[in-house]
């Protein structure tokens, strides 16, 4: 049976998939998210408290957050441990900010 080598290494550093994710890695893009998606949606729900599935669906927000992200990502610099999700956190802060002056 052939198998394909894994694309990121078992313990391979958060900074580590950033640089190959910068380098246009769509897949070190992906696994960075998917690694900070649980805390990101976390946070969201937490913020969005009562308007939680009355107003506002979590994983909207959580799929406007990573457009940001994807849109920004080139000018995002590491400053030290849990950066990465802290930015998620903090554009998803400003999704759900848009979305309430849109009336949304």
């Amino acid at each position: 049976m052939d198998r394909q080598p894994p694309t990121q290494e078992p313990n391979e550093p958060t900074r580590q998939l950033l640089a190959r994710a910068q380098a246009g890695d769509a897949q070190a893009a992906e696994l960075l998210f998917e690694q900070a998606a649980e805390r990101v949606l976390l946070f969201i729900r937490l913020r969005l408290g009562a308007k939680l599935g009355r107003d506002w669906d979590p994983m909207d927000v959580l799929q406007e957050t990573w457009v940001a992200a994807l849109q920004a990502f080139q000018r995002f610099e590491a400053t030290g441990p849990g950066a990465f999700a802290a930015w998620l956190c903090r554009l998803a802060d400003h999704r759900m900010a848009d979305l309430a002056r849109r009336g949304g």
